[in-house]
């Protein structure tokens, strides 16, 4: 919604009518208390994290025709960023990501906005997949979540910016980077629904890769790794009972009890071969803190200062999200 091209070439939405559009929903599906508490509180970490487990109710509870409205024909060209969406391909057997830089390139990698959304909320237990197509019909994909295989697509974000010098041209290396990536809590703090769903073993063999990759991430931004790499992973997050059932099986009130609770605890910093430590700040401080990181990026922008100009110090920031 903050992407997708409006008229004059400007975001369909800003930050401001994407969260009234979405709260009006809410409002209609009668959980509007807890949830917009959450989004409407000063603290910008509580408010981003509450927007995105609300998007995800919302696709789950009003899907298709939400994001048929919203999206329409639109497809990846046709954003005003570079956008990057993990889902995993039944056909194939492998991870597969949505590009507006593949897009760009060629019309055999260019989806419908509509197709990716569905693609990476589908249920990871197959039930549900989806059938996207390209906009010529070249490519096709059967998707479900990438939780399946890519549930921590952190590795392959950067990889995709460190090799997308047209869309990133100051992203020489890591040093260049700002990464949040947000996790959605271990097994344990997971919905007896959503456990009935997917085996043990395969719940235990995603954490572990998903360790894995924020471990080898952090070692990879080496002295940087507190500076310009946070994990938000929530620790052992109890169950709450309550009312309509969101995206991944649990309700929407616990939905939006997990994100405070996970914002709340002190965050977990992982080193490659050194285990993981507690920080001294919450997940909450640390994601405010890269936020303030990010205002004065923006200043120094304003400024007109060519990237390449700083020495190359000008960052180029990314999100990645690890799928319900």
């Amino acid at each position: 919604m903050l992407f997708a091209r409006g008229p004059c070439g400007r975001p369909m939405y800003s930050a401001d009518d994407a969260l009234g559009f979405l709260l009006r929903r809410v409002r209609r599906r009668g959980w509007s208390s807890r949830a917009g508490g959450l989004l409407r509180r000063p603290a910008g970490a509580f408010h981003k994290v509450g927007v995105r487990v609300l998007v995800y109710f919302l696709y789950y509870s009003l899907a298709p025709w939400l994001v048929n409205q919203v999206f329409g024909e639109l497809t990846l060209r046709d954003t005003v960023r570079p956008v990057l969406v993990p889902c995993y391909d039944l056909a194939t057997r492998a991870p597969f990501l949505f590009s507006r830089a593949d897009a760009a390139q060629s019309p055999a990698y260019d989806f419908r906005l509509r197709d990716a959304c569905a693609a990476t909320c589908a249920p990871s237990d197959g039930a549900a997949a989806v059938e996207a197509s390209s906009v010529d019909g070249v490519t096709r994909i059967t998707a479900v979540g990438s939780g399946v295989a890519l549930g921590n697509p952190t590795a392959a974000a950067i990889t995709h910016v460190l090799n997308n010098r047209r869309e990133f041209p100051a992203a020489a290396g890591v040093d260049n980077l700002l990464v949040i990536s947000i996790g959605t809590g271990e097994a344990a703090g997971s919905s007896s629904r959503h456990r009935a769903r997917t085996p043990v073993i395969a719940r235990i063999a995603a954490e572990g890769a998903s360790d894995m990759v924020d471990q080898a991430v952090a070692m990879a931004f080496g002295q940087h790794r507190t500076s310009n790499y946070v994990r938000i992973q929530g620790m052992g997050v109890a169950r709450r009972r309550g009312g309509g059932v969101a995206c991944g099986g649990e309700t929407a009130e616990k939905a939006v009890w997990v994100a405070e609770a996970m914002l709340q605890q002190r965050n977990v910093e992982a080193v490659m071969f050194q285990g993981r430590r507690l920080a001294g700040e919450t997940n909450a401080e640390k994601v405010e803190r890269f936020a303030r990181e990010l205002i004065k990026e923006h200043g120094r922008r304003k400024q007109h200062v060519p990237p390449a100009a700083s020495g190359g110090s000008g960052l180029d920031c990314h999100v990645s999200k690890k799928q319900p």
